[in-house]
């Protein structure tokens, strides 16, 4: 699959406008690349590696690993993204106090952070150190749902538009297209794509079951029975993720295929991130470390 026909920004919007176009910033690139041969160097970014003996993080000094917190700052910037568009962009960065141990978050937003993004990420970490108080594991159900219910209610605008069948017009669901894919592959006789079949075949019908839902507590239920359905389908493979699965059967998936792919893989994320959030932070290694405060 050609990687540059993966963009799916307005020409005028296109960050490669201003570089002559994408192919012509990778030749530039790869250009100076050569003639530098590779140097120099890009400057040291993670200044926590000098702290580092051996490759190795000084563990007394940063108590949250860097995956961990590269990871937390991806997510709160998903979740705090509640409404706008392709063309809005959140980000946030992660930075730890030694003395005491704890967390500063910070987040910018191109069309701003409202007060009700910041008010509901306290939320998130209040449910967090409650959770944490009473020792409550990662997996308990409890705790996972009181942090998804939460989080399902931040971004109820942005959930439900994620679950429209796109582009507009179309009737077809995502659920419905991944069927339809699944049922392609079955002459490849494969044990995993009888697997994958069969979880989207139950997130096909509990999609049905949203849909029919007649009241709000029905539709609640529904849509968290959804999300963690999308869950499942998304983290079904251990070392490659879903798109990757799929295109190993059929590498020409076309751009609708894609989108839908892309959709279940956001909606499951609500469910992974109040997993992650109420897991990886409380490993061992990382107690001690809390929230102190947000900016």
């Amino acid at each position: 699959m050609n990687p540059l026909t993966l963009s799916d920004a307005r020409p005028a919007d296109s960050i490669w406008t201003g570089v002559g176009g994408q192919a012509t910033f990778r030749r530039n690139v790869d250009q100076l690349r050569k003639s530098t041969k590779d140097l120099p160097r890009l400057p040291q970014i993670n200044h926590r590696d000098e702290r580092s003996t051996g490759g190795k993080v000084d563990d007394a000094v940063y108590l949250l690993p860097f995956d961990v917190e590269r990871q937390l700052a991806s997510d709160i910037a998903f979740l705090a993204a509640t409404e706008g568009s392709r063309d809005d962009v959140t980000a946030v960065a992660v930075e730890q106090q030694i003395h005491p141990p704890s967390l500063i978050l910070k987040i910018a937003a191109n069309q701003g952070v409202s007060a009700e993004v910041q008010s509901s990420i306290k939320e998130i970490f209040r449910l967090m150190d409650i959770c944490a108080r009473n020792g409550t594991s990662y997996n308990s159900e409890a705790c996972v749902k009181g942090l998804l219910n939460h989080v399902m209610t931040m971004n109820h605008a942005r959930i439900k538009a994620r679950l429209k069948p796109s582009p507009a017009g179309c009737q077809t669901p995502y659920t419905e297209r991944l069927l339809y894919m699944s049922r392609r592959y079955r002459s490849f006789g494969d044990p995993q794509q009888a697997q994958i079949q069969a979880k989207i075949q139950a997130l096909h019908a509990q999609y049905l079951k949203l849909t029919q839902a007649e009241d709000q507590r029905t539709e609640k239920e529904c849509t968290e029975e959804f999300l963690h359905g999308a869950y499942k389908l998304s983290s079904f493979g251990k070392k490659m993720d879903l798109l990757s699965i799929l295109t190993r059967f059929d590498p020409a998936l076309d751009e609708a295929e894609l989108k839908a792919v892309r959709t279940v893989d956001k909606l499951g994320n609500y469910w992974r991130i109040c997993s992650f959030l109420l897991f990886r932070p409380s490993r061992p290694r990382n107690k001690g470390v809390s929230m102190r405060r947000y900016s």
